[in-house]
C-alpha cells in the first residue's frame, strides 16, 4: 500500500510540475530560447516526458504537442539546405533524447492509445526533420526507426490519412537535403517490388496509392530513383508506370484524385527526356489490370 501512495503522489507531483511548465512556457512567435533562458523548461518537459508511465496519455500527448507547437512556430524560411537554427538551444536539447524518441519509435504501437502517441512523436520526428541542423539530422537517421516508422504503412497504419502524410513530409523533407542514399535504407525495406505492385496494381487505400505513387514519380523527377530503389522495382517502373498514366482517366473516374491524376499526365509529356521510363509499353490503354478489383 505504501509503495502505491509514494507512487500516487510522485506522479501528482510530475503532473503539477509539467502543467506548470505547459502553462508558463512563453510562445511567442520571436523568442530567442538562448537569451529568454528556456533552456530549463525544455530540459524538464524532456526529461519529465520519459518519467511518465503508459497510463499518463494526457501529459504525454501535451508534452508533445507542446514540442510540435515549438518546432512550428521556429521553421525557417532560408534557401539554405543546412543552418543553425534561430532557437538552437531547443534542438540541442531535443538533440541529447533522439536515441531515447527512437527507441520508442522501434517498438510497434498494439493498443489505439499507443498508435495515437506513436502518431504524435512521428509529427514531432517530422517537425525536428524540418529545422535544418545538420546535427541533428544525421543523428535522427542514423538510426533504425525511420525504417520502421515507414513499414507501418504496410499494417498498423495502412488506413491513417495522417500518418501517411507525415511519413510523405518526412520523405520529402530528407528529399529536399539529397539524402538519397540514407532514403534508400530508410524506405527500401518497405518499398518492396511486391509491396508497389500490391498498392498500384492489385488493392490499396486511396491514402496510400496517391502517396505511393507520389513518392514514386518524385523519385524519377529528380533522378533519384537509381539510388533509392532496387533494381526490380525500377524495372516494374518501366512498365507500370506507363500504364498508370495512360489509364488515369478511368483510375480518376474510380478513385477521384484528378488534380493527382493531371500532374501525373503533365510530368511524364514534359519530362519524356528525362524520365528514364519506356512510355510505349506493350500494355494497351483499355487493361484494367491496374485498377483493384474493388473499384472496376
Amino acid at each position: 500500500m505504501s509503495i502505491f501512495i509514494e507512487d500516487t503522489i510522485q506522479s501528482l507531483t510530475l503532473f503539477r510540475r509539467i502543467k506548470t511548465i505547459i502553462k508558463e512556457f512563453d510562445f511567442d512567435e520571436g523568442i530567442d530560447f538562448v537569451v529568454k533562458g528556456n533552456r530549463l523548461f525544455i530540459q524538464s518537459l524532456l526529461q519529465d516526458y520519459f518519467e511518465l508511465k503508459d497510463k499518463d496519455i494526457v501529459l504525454k500527448e501535451q508534452i508533445l504537442k507542446t514540442f510540435i507547437s515549438i518546432c512550428k512556430t521556429h521553421h525557417s524560411t532560408s534557401p539554405k539546405q543546412f543552418e543553425t537554427p534561430k532557437n538552437y538551444v531547443f534542438y540541442s536539447e531535443c538533440e541529447k533524447y533522439i536515441e531515447r524518441w527512437c527507441e520508442i519509435l522501434c517498438n510497434k504501437p498494439k493498443s489505439v492509445t499507443e498508435k495515437y502517441i506513436y502518431l504524435l512523436i512521428v509529427q514531432f520526428i517530422n517537425e525536428l526533420i524540418k529545422s535544418k541542423q545538420l546535427s541533428l539530422v544525421s543523428k535522427i537517421i542514423s538510426y533504425e526507426s525511420l525504417t520502421i516508422v515507414f513499414s507501418l504503412i504496410q499494417d498498423e497504419f495502412k488506413t491513417s490519412s495522417i500518418y501517411i502524410r507525415y511519413c510523405f513530409n518526412i520523405y520529402n523533407e530528407l528529399s529536399s537535403y539529397k539524402l538519397y542514399e540514407e532514403l534508400n535504407r530508410i524506405i527500401s525495406p518497405t518499398f518492396t517490388l511486391s509491396f508497389i505492385q500490391n498498392t498500384l496494381v492489385r488493392q490499396s487505400t486511396k491514402d496510400l496509392y496517391v502517396f505511393v505513387s507520389e513518392l514514386l514519380y518524385d523519385c524519377i523527377k529528380n533522378q533519384s530513383n537509381g539510388i533509392i530503389f532496387s533494381q526490380d522495382v525500377n524495372d516494374f517502373l518501366q512498365l507500370v508506370l506507363d500504364s498508370l498514366v495512360k489509364q488515369h482517366v478511368e483510375i480518376n473516374s474510380c478513385m477521384e484524385f484528378d488534380d493527382f491524376s493531371k500532374s501525373l499526365n503533365s510530368l511524364t509529356k514534359t519530362n519524356s527526356g528525362l524520365v528514364n521510363v519506356n512510355f510505349n509499353c506493350s500494355l494497351p490503354v483499355s487493361d484494367t489490370s491496374l485498377i483493384p478489383p474493388s473499384r472496376l
